[in-house]
């Protein structure tokens, strides 16, 4: 269809009485009350407080139990802030997908059509919020198997909340152009697709904390297996999403950055605490007495296994990443 039809279908339908959905307008609500509820799950987390004084809903203070094993794959503290930054990425497109209730479209009003706020968006979302909050409880109660269970469900709910919205962007795109809503093209690109891809990495990463508690603690796996185990798993994700990304759905994703951001910034905290890890053990290892005895040619940064798999899975991840830019270079979007 021509700009020219859409402009007569939009000088049309603006005579047209527009309804809301209710149904809608609930999701989208609920949407936001599951927010909220993970918001103060996480809060609750960190700081250890109990919800209305019950004590079976109460966290461990500080979220010491992620340090409680010793795991070699434990985050600093520091990038566990990084929820501050994820929580309000999704208030930035919770806020923005209100404001669609009080638009209208070309025929009818925004959140309703063009249907790119769809409303398995919504309800995937929610679901995502809810399984989070369940793995937080497990969590911190030394439920590790189940944990892992429902942060792996959580990852699910929120790469299918995403994948609805890049597919239907795609699909409606153009009429968006030509109905004068290329700002909230752009919008959805920036806040939605960004946002959810953002909180379903960091979920992902959350997911493999759990499972290297759970293999750690539920199933007796020395740490030093355990953090190989996980870390395979990293890169078989990595791998699989660089694959799914190039060469299958580049054209609905080309435009998504956070997923990148935050696996490098997982990468080279981990990369870090292994290294600063490895060393304290070559210290403590080595007497004061031999310490004067070594020669020159003694390093502090010899690595071990679990440090040897991490830089690998991060150079795959630094390959992956030059291959992507020098894509969008070609293509014209750099």
């Amino acid at each position: 269809m021509t700009a020219q039809h859409w402009s007569q279908s939009l000088s049309v339908s603006m005579d047209e009485h527009y309804e809301h959905s209710f149904s809608m307008l609930g999701l989208i609500g609920f949407s936001a009350l599951t927010y909220l509820a993970s918001l103060v799950a996480n809060i609750m987390f960190a700081t250890g407080t109990s919800l209305l004084g019950i004590k079976n809903f109460q966290f461990p203070t500080d979220a010491s139990i992620l340090y409680e094993f010793d795991s070699k794959l434990a985050p600093s503290k520091f990038v566990m802030y990084l929820w501050v930054l994820i929580f309000a990425y999704q208030l930035a497109w919770i806020v923005y997908g209100m404001t669609t209730i009080f638009r209208k479209s070309s025929s009818d009003y925004l959140y309703k059509y063009p249907p790119v706020m769809h409303w398995l968006v919504y309800i995937n979302f929610s679901i995502s919020n809810l399984l989070y909050i369940f793995s937080l409880f497990c969590w911190s109660h030394g439920l590790f198997i189940f944990a892992s269970v429902y942060s792996f469900l959580t990852v699910i709910g929120l790469y299918v909340s995403a994948s609805v919205s890049l597919f239907k962007l795609s699909d409606y795109q153009r009429e968006m152009y030509y109905t004068e809503k290329s700002k909230d093209v752009w919008l959805i690109r920036l806040l939605v697709q960004n946002g959810i891809f953002l909180y379903a990495t960091w979920s992902f990463v959350v997911f493999l904390l759990m499972l290297n508690l759970c293999l750690v603690s539920s199933f007796g796996v020395s740490k030093e297996t355990a953090h190989i185990v996980v870390f395979t798993v990293l890169l078989i994700k990595l791998i699989v999403y660089f694959i799914v990304e190039l060469f299958f759905g580049y054209n609905y994703a080309k435009f998504l950055f956070t997923p990148w951001l935050i696996m490098a910034v997982f990468l080279l905290d981990t990369l870090i605490n292994q290294t600063v890890h490895h060393n304290m053990n070559l210290i403590e290892q080595v007497s004061p007495f031999k310490m004067q005895h070594l020669n020159n040619g003694f390093s502090f940064t010899r690595l071990d296994l679990n440090s040897f798999v991490d830089y690998i899975v991060t150079v795959f991840y630094l390959f992956f990443f030059y291959e992507m830019i020098i894509l969008l270079r070609f293509t014209n979007y750099l």
